[in-house]
């Protein structure tokens, strides 16, 4: 009569382990989401961060930097 109990035994413990299993897939998958998050956050800051100096730049100069030739540099 122990045959039952011994049957269902390993079907408890794959679902033990799919369980275990899906817990670190949806654990992985948090922690990239946070890592392209912060990723994404560090590069629109750098973009944020390299528009002030190209806007004070040019108002420092009275021109964009890319529209500034080698000679016009030199005056």
């Amino acid at each position: 009569m122990a045959m039952p109990l011994m049957d269902s035994f390993p079907n408890a413990l794959l679902i033990a382990i799919s369980c275990s299993d899906t817990m670190l897939i949806m654990t992985s998958l948090s922690i990239s989401s946070i890592a392209i998050r912060a990723v994404s956050d560090s590069l629109e800051a750098s973009a944020m961060v390299q528009s002030r100096a190209q806007v004070s730049n040019s108002n420092f100069i009275g021109q964009p930097p890319s529209l500034l030739s080698g000679s016009q540099q030199n005056r």
